[in-house]
């Protein structure tokens, strides 16, 4: 009985973890669709190329094993200030990325081998991402907070939500008001907005036991190092 509960538990947090994941690669490929239509082949092989810079971006969406670390021992009050403590790594880590990549994204994209047309198309569309680099980050990085205190379909809603939102948003503002790579930027940073107030809106409510308070939104050491060495 005891393997098959952890069996189930397993397959609870596994499958929507992987669907969430899928859905934050699919932003670049909806942005791609739409640009390679409008635009043409050098700026979808453009959005193709900043990708990794993405990736790096997103990647700083971490913290969300403190949290589940704490709540799995019923020990609250480190969860509250686990939770208090992702959130503000969360801000840090998206505000101090952002600027260390605007810096280098010259030199990245001429790394990846951008030149010309692509060059310019690939620095349009990453300077605008870049801008908004916190709205990714927190984006991506509280959707595992709320799927880690066990609201899986609560999590998989605030990413799926971002996600059509970008795909509603992106022919908008490619076709309509013709911004090309400008647009389906906008777009993610626009839709990733979405998926954090989504996100917050739940954090913030009552249908958590977890609160947000200002005496736990302190960066502690026994929670940063576990966050950074999964990162």
């Amino acid at each position: 009985m005891e393997r098959k509960y952890l069996n189930s538990q397993f397959w609870k947090y596994i499958l929507p973890s992987m669907f969430t994941m899928l859905l934050s690669g699919f932003y670049s490929i909806v942005d791609g669709l739409f640009v390679g239509n409008s635009v043409g082949n050098d700026a979808l092989a453009a959005i193709n190329l900043v990708y990794p810079i993405q990736v790096i971006l997103n990647a700083s969406a971490i913290g969300a094993v403190a949290l589940s670390y704490f709540s799995g021992r019923d020990e609250t009050k480190s969860a509250d200030r686990s939770l208090g403590s992702t959130i503000t790594l969360l801000i840090v880590a998206g505000i101090v990325l952002s600027i260390v990549l605007f810096f280098a994204t010259p030199t990245l994209l001429e790394i990846l081998g951008a030149s010309g047309t692509i060059y310019e198309y690939a620095y349009d569309y990453i300077f605008v991402i870049l801008c908004g680099g916190l709205l990714p980050v927190l984006g991506n990085g509280l959707s595992p907070l709320i799927r880690n205190y066990g609201k899986t379909i609560v999590a998989t809603i605030c990413m799926s939500s971002g996600l059509v939102t970008n795909i509603v948003l992106d022919p908008s503002f490619i076709f309509v008001f013709n911004m090309g790579v400008n647009g389906a930027a906008w777009a993610t940073i626009i839709s990733q907005t979405i998926s954090a107030i989504w996100a917050f809106q739940f954090l913030l409510s009552k249908k958590t036991v977890l609160r947000l308070r200002k005496d736990c939104m302190k960066i502690e050491k026994d929670i940063l190092v576990p966050c950074i060495g999964l990162g």
